[in-house]
C-alpha cells in the first residue's frame, strides 16, 4: 500500500477522456469518448437519462444513453480554469458555474441554448439544489412536534 499524496497545486492532476455507461439490466459497462476532458464533478443526467457531461471545453456534451453517441455539444462556459466550473441538472435546466467569473449559467437541456447568465457575489466550488415545494414525509423535524 503507498502513503497517500496531500493535495498540492502542483500536483499533477487526471484528465479523463472516457465515461463510462452502464447497461443495468444486462449488467454491463460501456466506455464512451467524451471527446474532451472532463472533472468529476461535471457528469450529471438529463430529465430523459441522457448523460451529460461538462468537458475541458467549456462545452456540455450530451451523450445518447442506449447508443453511447453523441448527440450534441453546447457552449457553457469559457476557458477550462482553476477553481473547475461544476455542472448541476434539475428538471430541463442543466447549470454550469465559471468560478473564475463568479457567473452562473442555466442551459436548457433539450436544446442546449443558454436560458440565461448572470454574476454572482463570490465564486463557487460545489452547486446543488431542491425541487421547491418539495416535502420529506416520515422524517422527524425540530420544528414539528
Amino acid at each position: 500500500m503507498r502513503p497517500s499524496r496531500a493535495w498540492s497545486p502542483e500536483a499533477e492532476l487526471e484528465r479523463p477522456t472516457r465515461v463510462s455507461l452502464t447497461d443495468t439490466e444486462r449488467k454491463k459497462p460501456r466506455l464512451v469518448d467524451l471527446g474532451t476532458s472532463y472533472s468529476f464533478r461535471s457528469l450529471a443526467r438529463g430529465p430523459q437519462g441522457q448523460a451529460l457531461g461538462l468537458g475541458t471545453d467549456g462545452a456540455i456534451h450530451v451523450i445518447d444513453q442506449n447508443t453511447g453517441r453523441s448527440r450534441r455539444r453546447s457552449p457553457a462556459a469559457g476557458e477550462w480554469q482553476q477553481a473547475r466550473p461544476t455542472l448541476f441538472v434539475r428538471g430541463h435546466v442543466a447549470y454550469v458555474s465559471e468560478p473564475g467569473k463568479k457567473a452562473l449559467h442555466a442551459i436548457a437541456v433539450e436544446t442546449g441554448e443558454k436560458i440565461t447568465s448572470f454574476t454572482l457575489p463570490k465564486s463557487t466550488s460545489e452547486l446543488s439544489g431542491v425541487v421547491a415545494g418539495h416535502r420529506l414525509r416520515n422524517v422527524p423535524s425540530p420544528h414539528r412536534p
